[in-house]
């Protein structure tokens, strides 16, 4: 949540960088305004919203 801001670029490299900070490995991020749908095949995951920008992220198999 707090890697989410109102752009939506260094959103997603703010999340993929403290994802593999924190966690290692290679994380994809989706984010975009309001929903979206999107199948992934992973063990690690995260998808939170704030306000109208919803993130997604996922560690690569």
């Amino acid at each position: 949540m707090q890697n989410i801001d109102d752009n939506l670029n260094s959103s997603k490299r703010l999340i993929q960088l403290a994802a593999e900070a924190q966690f290692g490995g290679r994380f994809d991020v989706i984010c975009a305004n309001g929903d979206f749908s999107y199948v992934t095949n992973t063990e690690l995951y995260c998808q939170e919203t704030k306000e109208d920008i919803s993130c997604y992220t996922y560690r690569q198999i």
